[in-house]
């Protein structure tokens, strides 16, 4: 998705390791890679049971649990609907928050 987007891969680690920030390219990075792991609908809406499929069992406690609340984002776009949810998840747990 880096590629399609644009982004580059110290944008998407600055979002991860960093503070919340908006870069129009990281909410479409951040929607073509849901869209890659079949992780959203056409409406944008994340399925976390796709991403527990994906993820090692240890980690769902502790990464998807928090994102519980964050499933049906907000935003006139899917890019912007897409980064709607990895703030909301990053704020509800920073520790454990990442990006790919």
């Amino acid at each position: 998705c880096v590629k399609e987007t644009g982004e580059t891969e110290e944008a998407i680690k600055e979002f991860s390791d960093g503070e919340v920030h908006e870069d129009e390219a990281l909410k479409c990075y951040m929607n073509c890679f849901f869209h890659e792991l079949g992780a959203v609908d056409d409406k944008g809406d994340v399925h976390l049971e796709t991403l527990n499929l994906i993820m090692p069992g240890s980690f769902v406690d502790a990464i998807l649990k928090p994102a519980q609340h964050c499933i049906h984002p907000e935003g006139d776009t899917l890019c912007h609907k897409a980064w709607w949810f990895h703030q909301c998840w990053k704020k509800a747990d920073p520790e454990h928050y990442f990006l790919l």
